[in-house]
């Protein structure tokens, strides 16, 4: 019995063609997200974080492009496939329950859903540097 029965590894060689059809669907994805950006997807719908649930979903897209195919995880043991779908579960845990806490903050506490630059003025903030303030040398205005 030798050692290569139990650690056998397939060596797959991914044609050219599949590199640039990932690549040119990577630069497209790059024009959607641009467009993406331009529209006000929030007034659309009524949701208010639809314009950042649309980006994440397309940036989303494209890292498991990205992690599919140039990082070889479609070919490679499907334990590393199995840690980066995990670690991705995860995140998109965190960020739904931070996004809901933003989302619902103020009907817990209204001091709370206001902006924080509102709720707290720069006078009150301590250890305030000295020397920061506008001096009439760097002043845009002669």
């Amino acid at each position: 019995m030798s050692h290569h029965d139990h650690t056998e590894h397939k060596h797959h060689i991914t044609p050219l063609w599949v590199y640039l059809a990932v690549a040119a669907t990577l630069l497209i994805m790059t024009g959607v997200t641009i467009a993406a950006a331009h529209v006000d997807f929030n007034k659309l719908t009524g949701f208010s974080e639809m314009n950042f649930v649309i980006a994440m979903v397309i940036a989303t897209f494209k890292a498991t492009l990205v992690a599919l195919i140039f990082m070889h995880l479609i070919y490679d043991n499907k334990f590393y496939l199995l840690a980066l779908i995990s670690g991705v579960g995860c995140l998109i845990i965190f960020i739904v329950l931070t996004m809901s806490d933003t989302h619902f903050r103020g009907q817990v506490n209204p001091i709370e859903a206001r902006p924080i630059i509102e709720q707290t003025t720069s006078d009150k903030f301590v250890g305030k540097p000295a020397g920061h303030e506008a001096s009439p040398e760097h002043s845009t205005t002669h």
